[in-house]
């Protein structure tokens, strides 16, 4: 009988590259060991989730690490940095190396970039790629509509989610370009609904926006009035804030071309509830600029700290497993994985954890997670190779990583503020969001 054990010095190094960080470095990877100035990095394409709790260390021991190696590389970020922590961090540096540097700061909405999200699927929609816009816009309904807590019949939100698909294309063929915003959903919307005319009988039956609205304005006005109510009071956090709006009024950077320049894109998100529906059309956007547009040559980091926070990312198994083969490398943090287990269900969240080859845990406070950890990592003739008391108190900084054909490894690795980077430190100067006026498209 095979039983468990740590895996030696000697077969880690056999998966990991050794790289100097004073000398150039080709591909980024995250930290797994270390020695006097050099590190040791798995800097293959595969994704690796991270399980740390509030006060883990995973920002100093996994985060910044991985995220200045990647600015070494010349290689792409998107960063969700919740605090704004990371960007005082790099800002500099980013400058610095000439980076393509777009920053959403919904933290503080007075300065930033602006980023819209119906302008990339209206770019698609103008060019003649009108079933990738369409999906685009059905994935955009879903992560501004879906309500999780809502245990009410699907077919409110599923319709309602039709019904915003319906206004979207009836705005790009009917507006100007600076009219297209969420705000000109809602005002079509009630402008369509408090007219005496029918506005259905005007638009082509063959044509996908009256196949879209049908189904909401063709129907008995009891029905249409529990669609339009689902569809208003969730979209209603999305307009109704003045300096949101102007945030979301427009798209000032380029999304087709973020794959082919050094790009770095940071989310500071704060709490507003808001942000993670945005995050999560604003990685979904990503991954289809990069598969349409972007240079497969060169990778495109997704660093997503609080994963297990944001909405469920629609057809994630297929994206995920397809990522790799268009240069996306995908870091996940997670609390624990009950958490995981809550937004995704038990079921795919087994199906989250298989598309990440490495696991790397820190800490977590949950039975669950110190469980299975516990049990992946196997067992001597004695017992657990970890128990849970000893994955409960494990020491900062200390890690336990899992790799596909290695056994289990347990390392220590340097946090980020005894690294010697020898990198710009400078704080980076954001541009002010200026107010402008959000145009409302009229029938």
């Amino acid at each position: 009988m095979n039983y468990a054990r740590w895996a030696t010095k000697e077969e880690m190094l056999k998966f990991l590259k050794e790289v100097d960080i004073n000398s150039d470095i080709k591909k980024s990877g995250i930290p797994m060991g270390y020695d006097k100035n050099k590190l040791y990095i798995k800097d293959d394409n595969s994704h690796t989730i991270i399980i740390g709790a509030p006060g883990s260390g995973k920002t100093q021991g996994v985060m910044l690490p991985q995220i200045k190696l990647a600015i070494k590389a010349g290689e792409s970020l998107f960063i969700n940095d919740v605090k704004g922590e990371i960007l005082d961090e790099i800002g500099g540096e980013l400058k610095n190396n000439n980076y393509n540097i777009i920053v959403l700061d919904y933290a503080n909405l007075e300065k930033g970039n602006y980023y819209n999200v119906l302008t990339f699927p209206y770019e698609l929609y103008k060019n003649n790629n009108m079933d990738k816009a369409i999906e685009m816009l059905e994935n955009i309904g879903y992560y501004l509509l879906h309500d999780s807590n809502d245990n009410s019949d699907i077919f409110w939100e599923n319709t309602a989610i039709e019904y915003f698909v319906g206004l979207v294309l009836y705005l790009f063929d009917k507006a100007k370009e600076d009219e297209i915003n969420l705000n000109s959903v809602v005002s079509l919307s009630e402008q369509i609904n408090n007219s005496k005319e029918n506005i259905i009988d005007t638009i082509d039956r063959n044509s996908s926006t009256y196949q879209y609205l049908f189904n909401t304005l063709g129907t008995a006005p009891e029905t249409k009035a529990g669609i339009l109510v689902t569809f208003n009071q969730r979209i209603k956090k999305f307009v109704t804030k003045e300096r949101l709006s102007n945030a979301m009024s427009k798209t000032d950077f380029d999304m087709t071309n973020i794959g082919n320049e050094k790009t770095a894109i940071i989310v500071i998100s704060g709490i507003s509830s808001y942000v993670n529906n945005l995050i999560t059309i604003l990685l979904d956007q990503i991954f289809c600029s990069v598969q349409l547009y972007g240079n497969k040559n060169d990778r495109f980091n997704l660093v997503i700290d609080e994963f297990d926070s944001l909405l469920p990312i629609v057809d994630f198994y297929s994206k995920f497993n397809y990522a790799r083969g268009i240069n996306i490398k995908i870091t996940a943090f997670v609390k624990n994985f009950t958490n995981l287990n809550n937004v995704y269900g038990s079921k795919n969240t087994e199906l989250i954890r298989m598309c990440f080859d490495n696991t790397i845990y820190l800490l977590a406070n949950d039975l669950y997670t110190l469980e299975e950890v516990s049990k992946l990592c196997g067992n001597t003739n004695k017992g657990p190779l970890i128990s849970i008391e000893e994955l409960k108190t494990i020491d900062f900084f200390n890690e336990v990583i899992l790799v596909p054909r290695m056994m289990p490894i347990k390392t220590k690795v340097l946090p980020d503020y005894e690294i010697e980077w020898n990198v710009d430190n400078s704080i980076l100067d954001i541009p002010k969001l200026e107010k402008i006026e959000v145009k409302i498209f009229n029938i």
